[in-house]
């Protein structure tokens, strides 16, 4: 089969420019590492003089139009409908002169082996190799071997007739042959070797990638190094109760970052809920029944790149259990991805079954939900092999998964992002006692001295509290008389029981159970108003408190003489 594609006579003359100009220069090391090199660092070589002054480097042939980049993407750069793109990298080899060593040793054929390229459309595609061969003490000849990308098969033209010597036949310029027929027809000629490889875009239908090329195991990729980074990292998400969970139907393009139910078909989605322990007094965890994929999702300006082998190093947790028929209890990732050889964002969810332990590492199997290149879709495979296939990759949320029966999950951790499905249980506080009244503590709150049975009184807890929860309780035996939210001047209000009288203690408790402090209180018919107050320590105070003693004294002893005088009636 003829292919009509010639090598034109300015690129010939440009390659023996070259070799005649700089046979003699020494030898330069080929690159061992893979490069990452965008469109416009590629040189655009116009003339012979400039090939051969780049012709090392990657660059486009000094043909006319051959530089047909229509844009650079993430993943490599496009070539527009109807474009031309001839690309080469030289290997030193045309700087060394006939019987040297080469400065790349590799023969033809195992250059050709080892080519690759990723690009989105290959039909119109060629690989180049650009040869040396049959010097005749004065120049080189020249030719360069192409061979359709698409083709699976080893077949390969030469741009130029090569001359049959010996027992090699004749190449005919642009046929096709066996790649071994042509190596065999340029040994019989002398000296041939292989002085750079590239590719050629001949005016494709539409629109295509060229995302990188691989040489001599040197991978070439066409676009700027993707940025890797885990950061920001986010914050601590706190307690999520069901409720707070919307659905897919709710979802929009605002409103994906936070927890939300991914499930489109309402028909098939499961359900969520947040199991209250049997106590009452807590949430046990989140759980979710039948299909459900529950996602946290990031805002634009928090999605890590490039970088969840360091994540998952750093810690993926989901503290939870299958119950008992359970199916797909797994994590989710979900990321956007530039896949090379692929134009635009696409989108896939990485998976991998929740271990015993809840710690999802890089060394467990992973699936991607979609092909990618040589990994196929739902296929557990090595987290590298995924990652090699994504390219370019945003981490874009973090969550679980349930594919029938149910899960009961307490927390998730991912990238600094700490979100809980459960609350601990009420603390057990103590039961006041008599015994926490102790003297140091005698006199830290303060309330009238004395008030009626039922009366509502005001105690100063004390400015320190505002804002919080206090018990108060009356003693002897403790009675509760409620939970207050003491004011910002620090005061709680209080109804007396109304079937009690006599001397008391007062206390008040914080929510933790500890004593902030107590006081004696008197409950008699006509005592003192509800809502008066004393101050903790003073001369007011004392004064107070004497006075009341000896009224009580007066009280004792006057009542005693009464009962003397009574008794020595009856005796008489």
């Amino acid at each position: 089969m003829k292919l009509k594609r010639a090598l034109s006579a300015v690129t010939a003359i440009g390659l023996t420019v070259s070799a005649l100009a700089l046979g003699g220069a020494a030898a330069t090391a080929v690159p061992s590492s893979d490069v990452y090199l965008p469109a416009a660092e590629i040189v655009t070589t116009t003339d012979a003089a400039t090939e051969s002054q780049f012709y090392n480097q990657w660059h486009f042939d000094p043909e006319p139009g051959s530089n047909g980049v229509a844009a650079q993407h993430p993943n490599g750069f496009t070539v527009g409908a109807g474009s031309v793109v001839h690309a080469i990298k030289g290997n030193y080899n045309d700087l060394v002169g006939p019987g040297e060593a080469l400065a790349d040793p590799a023969s033809i054929a195992e250059l050709a082996a080892s080519l690759s390229l990723s690009i989105s459309d290959p039909s119109r595609t060629t690989y180049q190799i650009p040869v040396f061969y049959g010097h005749d003490g004065a120049a080189w000849k020249f030719t360069m071997l192409r061979k359709n990308v698409a083709h699976d098969d080893n077949r390969w033209i030469s741009s130029a007739t090569i001359p049959a010597e010996g027992s090699a036949s004749e190449i005919r310029a642009e046929y096709e042959y066996p790649l071994a027929q042509i190596i065999a027809a340029l040994e019989a000629n002398g000296d041939p070797r292989a002085i750079g490889a590239g590719f050629f875009v001949d005016r494709p239908t539409s629109e295509l990638i060229v995302s990188s090329f691989t040489a001599g195991g040197v991978t070439t990729r066409f676009y700027a190094a993707p940025p890797a980074s885990a950061d920001p990292r986010g914050t601590d998400t706190g307690f999520v109760h069901a409720d707070s969970i919307y659905v897919r139907a709710e979802l929009s393009e605002d409103a994906y970052a936070g927890w939300h139910e991914e499930v489109e078909d309402a028909a098939a989605r499961g359900t969520f809920e947040s199991v209250v322990a049997p106590s009452g007094d807590h949430v046990s965890g989140l759980r979710v029944t039948g299909k459900s994929q529950l996602i946290n999702g990031y805002a634009d300006d928090a999605r890590p790149r490039n970088s969840l082998p360091q994540i998952l190093d750093e810690g993926f947790v989901i503290d939870g259990a299958a119950e008992a028929g359970a199916r797909g209890f797994e994590a989710q990732i979900p990321v956007f991805f530039r896949q090379e050889g692929r134009i635009g964002q696409q989108f896939t969810t990485l998976r991998a079954a929740v271990p015993a332990d809840g710690r999802l590492t890089s060394g467990l199997p992973w699936a991607s939900s979609r092909d990618l290149g040589a990994v196929p879709a739902n296929t557990y495979t090595d987290l590298n092999a995924i990652i090699a296939a994504l390219g370019d990759y945003e981490i874009i949320g973090h969550g679980f998964t349930v594919e029938a029966g149910a899960a009961l999950v307490k927390n998730v951790s991912f990238n600094g992002h700490a979100t809980t499905f459960a609350t601990a249980p009420a603390p057990i506080v103590p039961a006041p006692n008599p015994s926490d009244l102790t003297p140091e503590t005698e006199g830290l709150i303060s309330a009238a001295p004395t008030a009626a049975p039922g009366a509502t009184i005001t105690i100063e807890v004390g400015t320190e509290w505002a804002g919080q929860t206090v018990d108060v309780y009356i003693f002897s035996e403790p009675r509760h008389l409620g939970a207050h939210l003491v004011s910002a001047a620090g005061t709680v209000e209080v109804v007396l029981p109304a079937d009690m009288s006599g001397v008391h203690s007062l206390a008040v408790y914080a929510a933790d159970g500890t004593l902030i402090g107590w006081q004696t209180i008197t409950l008699a018919s006509g005592g003192g108003a509800g809502g008066a107050k004393l101050a903790r320590t003073g001369a007011e105070e004392t004064a107070v408190l004497g006075t009341g003693i000896a009224a009580l004294a007066a009280i004792v002893l006057g009542g005693a003489a009464i009962g003397s005088q009574a008794l020595r009636r009856r005796s008489l």
